[in-house]
């Protein structure tokens, strides 16, 4: 009986040791992220679209934690259709306002959006 306490003792240090290691490293670190940042990630997973070769465009969200502000970077080819691509930018700040009504974040979430030729 006592063998057995001591190889549960010195099971239970081991693991614990071992835990304890792995708990340490950096990216095993826990992090909560703030409202805003968990809205970007929830939106680039998503929305974000890659249709550069496609359709000409891609557009990624990214956010101004100064200014609590969601922005929609689109990146655009001189060859793209703008119509097109003005009325899907406007369906997703809907979206955006939408999804920030959703969870009651819509008084303190601004949207903004960003346009870069790509040459």
């Amino acid at each position: 009986m006592k063998i057995r306490m001591i190889f549960i003792v010195s099971w239970l240090l081991l693991l614990s040791s071992v835990t304890n290691g792995y708990c340490e490293s950096p990216g095993s670190q826990s992090y909560t992220p703030t409202k805003l940042e968990w809205f970007e990630v929830y939106l680039n997973a998503k929305y974000s679209e890659d249709r550069l070769r496609a359709e000409g465009y891609s557009i990624e969200f990214d956010i101004d934690r100064k200014t609590d502000t969601v922005i929609i970077w689109v990146f655009y080819l001189s060859s793209v259709d703008r119509e097109h691509l003005n009325k899907r930018l406007d369906a997703l700040r809907t979206l955006v306002k939408t999804a920030a009504k959703y969870y009651g974040w819509e008084s303190w979430i601004k949207v903004t959006e960003k346009l870069h030729l790509n040459q």
